[in-house]
């Protein structure tokens, strides 16, 4: 299930002008200089830091980060298997303010006027991109402040142990934008 994105988005219900779909990912990902996840260790301790690193968005989650993630997750872990990177356990955080605000709001509501089964595939891609942290052989410890809303939320109860300070605010709110609750919510 890698990747399954569909083939083409309807734009206008009026005029079912159609745009592919590695468009429309293009136009929504942001040119960027910096990557939106970074790994780093720190080989004594023994532990690693993944950062979601889009401070701007408070580290909303889009495609193009869940590919980096994705990636980041599986190099991390053929890294601990050639015993390149020697952890005990991983440490998952947000860049800024925010451990995480959720799914891009602009993202999903280009979703819209898909199909359902379209938009199945879509989710199950996107989601399966971050819940792939679930396949690491070490614990995993989501270290929350300020919002985890909604997929952020779900990102931080995927991972083995959570951890939240004092500013931290936490929100299942997939209601209220009127989606269902993803991620295994």
């Amino acid at each position: 299930m890698n990747n399954i994105r569909p083939a083409a988005l309807v734009v206008s219900n009026r005029s079912k002008r159609f745009i592919p779909t590695a468009r429309i990912l293009k136009r929504l990902s942001s040119s960027k200089s910096e990557p939106l996840v970074k790994f780093s260790h720190n080989a004594e301790a023994k532990v690693g830091i993944l950062e979601l690193n889009a401070p701007a968005s408070y580290n909303a989650l889009t495609v193009e980060m869940g590919s980096e993630f994705q990636q980041l997750i599986n190099s991390t872990k053929q890294s601990m298997r050639t015993g390149e990177v020697d952890i005990n356990s991983i440490v998952l955080q947000g860049a800024g303010k925010a451990f995480c605000a959720g799914g891009d709001l602009t993202w999903l509501r280009s979703l819209a006027n898909n199909s359902v089964e379209q938009n199945v595939d879509v989710m199950r891609a996107f989601y399966q991109s971050f819940l792939c942290l679930r396949s690491v052989p070490v614990p995993i410890v989501a270290a929350v402040h300020g919002p985890a809303i909604g997929a952020g939320a779900a990102l931080m109860a995927a991972c083995d142990v959570r951890v939240a300070a004092s500013d931290a605010r936490i929100g299942f709110n997939f209601v209220k934008i009127g989606i269902h609750a993803g991620m295994g919510a």
